[in-house]
């Protein structure tokens, strides 16, 4: 018997970290946050514009991007 589907758990993750306030989260990197920045931004770009250049060069760079900032803060965590 499952008593929650995997799907609905994450739904109370989101009220559970509010209620335990800033005590209960940890510090997110600043590069964090401007890859998180540049990936939304990005993906609104890539939504809304029909340039082709754009959508190749997104399609080309994203990975390395990504791949790039996940080592890089592999590595980190590593030295740490």
């Amino acid at each position: 018997m499952v008593l929650l589907d995997s799907r609905r758990c994450r739904f109370i993750d989101v009220p559970e970290t509010v209620l335990k306030g800033q005590e209960g989260l940890r510090g997110v990197p600043a590069e964090y946050a401007a890859f998180a920045t540049a990936q939304i931004v990005c993906a609104i770009i890539a939504a809304v514009t029909t340039d082709r250049r754009f959508h190749s060069a997104y399609a080309v760079l994203w990975p390395i991007v990504l791949i790039g900032f996940l080592t890089l803060s592999n590595v980190t965590q590593i030295a740490d």
